[in-house]
């Protein structure tokens, strides 16, 4: 519990027990049944793992710090009895009233919510109504598309904490992470990229790593070195799209599309990830926010290549931090290698970054 995480709004938020989270009681309690905010709750407790603490699941809750320090959560000043009752006594207070105009800036100036405090027993006396089990969606296989999270896409059956430093990654912690093998002159399968899993038909990769060579993907993989693993599937590719503007100079837009020759079944080893096509999620600013990156890559500088996937928690920078750094370093290429369409990560002091 308190780990970072997004809430389905694109908004920061904490992991904290669904009885500690009153907006999310509310908004379950003023809609029960209501589908979208159904929704809203499965995508809660998913940005938290899908985990649970004596039945209580966790969710992704929106927290905030009034004017007053006092920690509590954006809601509606209706639904705020402490704040509701104070403005009914002291609304023609300049300095309440200052007070609220503050709170509801924390809470982005939507009105009319304002900073609800959570500390006192008195601050929301709502009675929860009911909470329905959240469930896991079921997989959705067919056309080829991309899934929406209530279909099933971007979910784990592994429970992901803070990682310090990097390491191996528990087994189906990352379903849609794919390899990609190349065959040689006489038959050999080798692995030397990775890609990701975004449809039942499709691998998106990175540019540069498109070879006459190309050959097969596989899915579902965790220890290279296993050869008796059940879970893998080897699927040949049939086509391969570079993303028409990538320029390998500076490696910017470094994408490219893998077509699969069959659909893959998906299962808790193998499911695709989520992609942002929503703005409010594509135009976010994530700087400070931590993902996860995972591989097979190097886990040192010029050593070998992992056997076991990988994972690094690593933070997502400026890109002007990013361009200034690479500058420093002589490996700043063109102006357009840290544009909008980039998004930077890593550490300034160095040691972690998605091949160390």
């Amino acid at each position: 519990m308190g780990e970072q995480c997004l809430t389905p709004n694109y908004q920061r938020g904490t992991c904290v027990l669904l009885p500690q989270c009153p907006y999310l009681i509310q908004i379950y309690g003023a809609y029960p049944g209501n589908n979208q905010v159904i929704n809203f709750l499965i995508g809660s407790q998913r940005n938290c793992g899908n985990r649970a603490v004596a039945r209580n699941p966790l969710v992704c809750c929106q927290p905030c710090i009034g004017p007053d320090l006092k920690p509590g959560v954006c809601i509606s000043i209706r639904d705020c009895a402490s704040v509701a009752q104070a403005f009914v006594e002291r609304q023609n207070d300049p300095v309440f009233l200052e007070y609220i105009q503050n709170s509801n800036g924390i809470c982005n100036y939507v009105n009319p919510n304002v900073c609800c405090p959570t500390e006192s027993d008195d601050t929301l006396p709502v009675t929860p109504a009911p909470i329905s089990p959240i469930t896991r969606p079921p997989l959705v296989n067919g056309k080829p598309r991309l899934l929406t999270t209530e279909e099933g896409c971007g979910f784990s059956n592994v429970t992901h904490t803070r990682v310090v430093g990097g390491g191996p990654a528990k087994m189906g912690a990352w379903p849609w992470m794919a390899l990609v093998g190349y065959t040689n002159a006489i038959g050999e399968l080798g692995w030397k990229c990775g890609g990701t899993l975004i449809t039942s038909r499709h691998v998106l990769t990175a540019a540069h790593c498109l070879k006459s060579t190309l050959t097969t993907v596989r899915l579902g993989e965790h220890d290279l070195s296993i050869e008796s693993e059940t879970n893998t599937v080897d699927i040949p590719v049939v086509k391969v799209a570079k993303y028409p503007e990538y320029t390998p100079k500076d490696g910017h837009n470094d994408l490219a599309l893998l077509y699969l020759e069959t659909d893959v079944d998906f299962s808790d080893t193998i499911r695709p990830i989520c992609i942002p096509t929503t703005d409010p999620l594509r135009s976010k600013d994530f700087t400070g926010y931590q993902p996860f990156v995972a591989g097979w890559g190097k886990t040192q500088e010029n050593g070998n290549s992992a056997n076991i996937l990988q994972e690094l928690q690593i933070t997502v920078l400026t890109n002007d931090e990013c361009k200034e750094k690479y500058k420093l370093i002589g490996k700043l290429i063109s102006e357009q290698q840290f544009d909008s369409a980039v998004l930077c990560a890593g550490e300034l002091i160095g040691g972690k970054d998605s091949c160390q």
